[in-house]
Order: structure tokens, then sequence, then C-alpha cells
């Protein structure tokens, strides 16, 4: 239990004592209980909310600041971009729009995120975001499959708008207004550089606030549930990780069946109001290589890439060798400064723990005999 989860503590009966000492049982108790009671039908975890000014006094944030979120006073984030990196040679192919809000937002976010969204589960088929998924996870279902189909959505944080935000919120029982007040306070409005003119336009959600991923994810809960019918019907196994869908299978097939299933798919996610990006379609037939997230497939468990054992082996080859060295091999690779290059290796290793342990401890054996020697 976290210090957000006992600021929100339920007790009917606490709540009746206390309506009862106001004089209160009809005009706010009866009600009340009725909006509690549909919340935790929803889920027993779910806090329980009336209002803003409830959520407010929650997490402890000014009600007057989250009104001025919720009316779009002005643009709450800092944005930027970053580079995508695609293809073979790791060139910058586009770039993603990151926005990063301003510290009492993201804490308000942060609290939705953890105590709302985190006792929600999306559909199972959804790999990606909620507590206790992990990588190996997402891609162990296709291990070993003789045909693998990749689908990719463009944009899919910000294809989810405010009213499918709103939606998800009031699926869980809330009050209406307050869903609108959250859908808000959870999405951001792009496009127009005048912020004034773009209030009555729906937001959608921002890809770096806390809430987006979650959100995203139970947002398209029925997405997932249309794409999993189809798939089962085909015989075939569908999973989904943010933007990238998965379907694979360990059965004969053709490739004709494989593009009628991508044709279906392709649909079904424009029919919802997403936009696939054709250009990362791929079907990997009988004998092709088969990498998804990054992780070779083609075997019974997930596997490193032989593109990723490369740069992280001649990372290692690089500081452990007396002519080259660690400053002469951060230089190299224009890293900032040596201790983010040290910074990157390791998390080079730790990933490559997570995935095949043994091959990291390898190398790990390699940079710290390395280090006692010099």
């Amino acid at each position: 239990m976290t210090g957000w989860s006992r600021r929100n503590p339920w007790s009917p009966t606490a709540f009746m004592q206390a309506c009862r000492r106001e004089g209160e049982v009809e005009t706010i108790a009866e009600p009340a209980l009725g909006i509690a009671r549909r919340i935790k039908a929803q889920g027993p975890d779910l806090p329980v909310l009336f209002s803003l000014e409830h959520l407010a006094a929650t997490v402890d944030v000014p009600i007057g600041l989250l009104l001025s979120y919720v009316d779009r006073e002005k643009d709450p984030y800092r944005v930027f971009s970053i580079s995508k990196k695609r293809g073979p040679k790791s060139e910058a192919s586009n770039r993603r729009t990151i926005c990063v809000p301003e510290p009492l937002l993201s804490k308000t976010q942060c609290w939705i995120a953890a105590q709302i969204l985190n006792n929600c589960k999306p559909h199972s088929s959804s790999t990606a975001y909620a507590p206790g998924s992990s990588l190996v996870n997402a891609v162990k279902e296709h291990c070993g499959a003789r045909w693998l189909l990749k689908v990719d959505v463009k944009n899919f944080f910000e294809s989810i708008n405010e009213l499918m935000v709103f939606e998800t919120f009031s699926s869980l029982g809330y009050p209406r207004p307050l869903c609108f007040q959250m859908a808000r306070i959870c999405t951001r409005v792009f496009g127009t550089a005048q912020f004034e003119v773009s209030k009555a336009r729906l937001g959608v959600l921002p890809q770096g606030a806390p809430s987006s991923p979650m959100l995203a994810n139970l947002a398209v809960n029925e997405l997932d549930e249309a794409i999993s019918e189809i798939a089962i019907r085909r015989g075939w196994i569908y999973t989904r990780y943010a933007d990238d869908l998965a379907f694979s299978t360990k059965r004969e097939s053709s490739r004709h069946e494989a593009k009628e299933l991508i044709f279906s798919i392709v649909d079904e996610i424009r029919s919802f109001g997403l936009s696939p990006n054709n250009r990362k379609t791929t079907i990997s037939p009988p004998g092709a290589r088969k990498v998804l997230l990054g992780l070779n497939v083609d075997t019974s468990r997930p596997r490193l890439t032989r593109r990723f054992k490369n740069n992280l082996e001649t990372h290692v080859y690089a500081i452990t060798n007396p002519s080259i060295g660690i400053k002469k091999h951060s230089e190299a690779r224009q890293f900032r400064s040596e201790q983010s290059m040290i910074k990157h290796i390791a998390g080079l290793i730790a990933y490559a723990r997570s995935i095949e342990p043994e091959y990291a401890d390898k190398l790990y054996r390699r940079l710290t005999a390395d280090a006692i020697s010099t």
C-alpha cells in the first residue's frame, strides 16, 4: 500500500455515520453510496471519487490548478522531439513528440495511473505497461512459430482521443462530470500555435504523460477483443505491445491466408478509428528470420539478436583493449562523457541479462576482470 492509497480509504459505515451526524442521509449519503457501489463493482481496489474537489484533496493538489487544466487555460507540457531509429543502419526516419507535464500535473497523472488505471486489467492480449508485464512475456507466445505477422498502428497515443478516455473512466463507474474532468487532465490538444483557439478541440493522449500508457491500453480493449476473436477463429495467436500487433501460428499456413488475416485486422483497426502503418506490416514465413520487439523468436525461447550482441561485444572489446580504452572509445562513439557511455553499456548488459543471463554474465566477467587487472 502506498501513501496515496491510505489517503483515499473508503468505509461505507464511516461515511454513513458522518452523514447522519450532519443530517444528510437522503441528500448526500444515498446518492454517494450508489456511486461508490458502482465503482467498487468494477474493481474492489478502485478508489472512490465523487468529484474533482475530492480528487484534488486526495492527491493534495490545489483544486484551482486542476480546474485550469480542465479549462485548458495554458499548455502545461514541455514539448520536444526525439529521433526514431529504424532500419538495419539505425537511420532516423522520423521523430517522436514527447510531452512532459509540469510537476503538479504529473503528480495528478501519476496518482490516476497508480491508483485507478493500474487496478484495471487490460485485455489478455495486451502485453505492455500493465503491472508485471515484460518484454519476454510479450514475445514468448510467438517463439517457435512457423509464421509471424506484424502490424503497426500509426501514432498510437495521439490516436486515442479525449472522448475515448472519457469512456474509459466512465466504464469504471465514476461520475460523468468527473470522467470529463479526468479526461481533460490526461489529454493534450495538439496542432495549433494559439492555445486559446484550441480549447474546444478534442485532446489526445500525450506521449510522455505517466497516465497515457495504461489509458491507451484500456481505451482499445474492444479492439483487442475483436482482433483476438478474428485470430482465434483462424488458428493464430494475437498479442499487442502498445502499437505493435503480432500474430503467429505453428501450424501449416500460406502467404494468401496470412494476407487475408492482415486485411481483416487492418479493416478492424480502421473501423475503430485508428490507422495502420503499412510500411511496418510484415509477413515472415517458415525459414525466414523472425524478430519481434527486437528479440529473436525463431527458437523455443526469446534470444538476443546477432546485431545486438555484435554491438555489445564491440563495446566490451573496445574498453577492455589497452590500445583503445574507455576514453578513445567514448570519443569515437560520440558519448557526452565517459560516465554516460559506462551507464549505457551497463544498461545494455542489464537488458541482455533479462533475456540471456549466461551470455550477459560472461561479458560482465570480462569487464570486471579487466578492471581488476588494471
